[in-house]
């Protein structure tokens, strides 16, 4: 009678297995798809800043000294931009390196827990075995 049972309840198991399976790599993909966005936008804002900036300077100092000088002023901010790129590089390289750190110590438990259980098992069937003997 519950050899009925059996099928459908494998069947279950399989199905909440693949769909769970399928929700980790979508996750995984997701942080790394986050984090580039994120990075690519940080970059980008720097260099609209900077660009706007410039226009703005270049106008301000047409209509105040007749004359367009936006070389310093950008130029500073140039150098700001390039170190505030930097750390966000860096920023992003460490995080990168802890998710990829925190998957790999997740990877190692299960492997370490599935060969303590087959350790396990080996010796409850050879025990088995020693007394069926």
């Amino acid at each position: 009678m519950f050899y009925l049972f059996r099928l459908p309840v494998k069947l279950f198991d399989i199905v909440i297995s693949l769909f769970i399976g399928a929700l980790n790599i979508i996750g995984t993909l997701a942080k790394v798809i986050s984090l580039a966005f994120r990075l690519y936008g940080n970059l980008l804002a720097g260099s609209i800043l900077l660009g706007v900036l410039g226009v703005t300077i270049a106008n301000i100092t047409k209509s105040w000294l007749g004359v367009e000088f936006p070389i310093i002023v950008t130029l500073i901010f140039y150098l700001q931009s390039t170190l505030v790129a930097v750390i966000q590089a860096f920023a992003f390289s460490l995080l990168t390196s802890i998710f990829i750190k925190i998957t790999l110590e997740e990877q190692r438990e299960k492997r370490q827990k599935a060969e303590q259980q087959l350790k396990q098992h080996i010796t409850q069937q050879l025990v088995h075995q020693i007394q069926n003997y």
